[in-house]
C-alpha cells in the first residue's frame, strides 16, 4: 500500500522541539525575574545593610549577567547531532524491500486505462494463487473511495451505480500478499473519466 500523500511528522523530533520551546520559555521567565529583582525598590537599602555588615558591594552584582550564548548553541547542536546519530543506529533491519515498487513484470495493473468513458472493472496480472488487495482513492485528495477489497482473482467487477458516484479522477492501488504474509504494492495507476 502506498504512503499517504502528506508525510506524518516524526514524533521524536516534535518532542525535541517541544522541549527546546519549554527551555527557552523558562530562560525568558528567569531573565524577567532577575531583572525585576535588580530593579526592586528596596535594593539600595539591602545593599547598604549588606555592605556595612560584610564589606563593600561588588560591581558584578549590579551588572546584568552575561549569557554564554555560544555554549548554549553548541550544547543544542551537540544534543541534536547525537539524537539523530543514535536514532539512525537504532533503525530496524529489514529482510527485504518494503514500501518500494518492485516492478515485477508478472504483477501489474492492466485495466482501466488512463482515460475511460466509464469504469467497468479493475483488472491486473499476477500469480494465479495470489491474494490481492485493491484500494481506490480520489486522485486529488487521497480520500478513500472504494475498498480495500481483498480477493483471490485478478478481476474486480464494478457495479455501474457505485462507480458513477466516484470522482472524475481516481488512483488505483494494488497489493499482492506474499507467502510470508507481507504485502507488496505495484505502482498505483491514475484513471480519469472522460465524456
Amino acid at each position: 500500500m502506498s504512503s499517504p500523500p502528506y508525510p506524518r511528522p516524526d514524533p521524536e523530533l516534535e518532542e525535541v522541539a517541544r522541549l527546546l520551546d519549554e527551555v527557552a520559555a523558562q530562560e525568558a521567565r528567569d531573565t524577567r525575574a532577575a531583572e525585576a529583582l535588580r530593579d526592586a525598590p528596596g535594593l539600595e537599602r539591602v545593599e547598604r545593610t549588606l555592605s556595612s555588615a560584610w564589606g563593600p558591594a561588588r560591581e558584578a552584582a549590579t551588572e546584568p549577567a552575561k549569557k554564554p550564548w555560544a555554549l548554549v548553541l553548541l550544547g543544542v547542536a551537540a544534543s541534536l547531532f547525537l539524537f539523530l546519530w543514535l536514532r539512525d543506529a537504532r533503525a530496524p533491519a529489514q529482510d527485504g524491500p518494503r514500501g518500494e515498487y518492485l516492478n515485477d513484470p508478472e504483477f501489474e495493473l492492466v485495466a482501466p486505462p488512463a482515460q475511460v468513458t466509464r469504469w467497468e472493472r479493475i483488472e491486473w496480472r499476477g500469480p494465479a494463487q495470489g491474494t490481492y488487495r485493491v484500494t481506490v482513492r480520489d486522485a486529488r485528495t487521497g480520500a478513500l473511495v472504494h475498498g480495500p477489497v481483498q480477493q483471490a482473482g485478478t478481476v474486480l467487477a464494478l457495479a455501474p451505480g457505485e462507480a458513477a458516484r466516484w470522482p472524475q479522477r481516481i488512483l488505483i492501488e494494488l497489493e499482492l500478499q506474499r507467502p510470508d504474509g507481507t504485502w507488496t504494492a505495484t505502482e498505483p495507476r491514475e484513471s480519469e473519466l472522460r465524456p
